[in-house]
């Protein structure tokens, strides 16, 4: 019986010191993340918050690239589809080179 209630005590203050641990590493976290309600965190936001989704803004630089390199890919991509060799790199290479001619009319 001793025995018993002694590992019962210690199970007790060992549960009490990871909940506690948990709610100081809560805290920072809540802040980060999420809203404190008592003891819990709630993660998620609402819409009303301000702190939803933004999309970046595609620059005209990164727009005239997407179509540049649209337009020189076949020329280093085999017929199954796949990029012929270092082809991917010399696509990239010519897409940024036209880009940066267009760019600079």
């Amino acid at each position: 019986m001793a025995d018993e209630s002694l590992q019962d005590i210690i199970l007790a203050a060992f549960l009490a010191g990871v909940k506690a641990g948990v709610v100081e590493e809560g805290v920072p976290a809540a802040k980060k993340h999420g809203k404190q309600i008592g003891k819990r965190v709630v993660r998620g936001r609402s819409k009303g918050d301000g702190l939803g989704k933004t999309r970046r803004r595609v620059s005209a630089y990164q727009k005239a690239y997407g179509k540049n390199f649209k337009k020189v890919a076949p020329k280093y991509k085999k017929k199954d589809g796949g990029w012929k060799k270092d082809g991917f790199k010399r696509a990239q290479a010519e897409a940024h080179k036209l880009t940066r001619k267009e760019m600079k009319k």
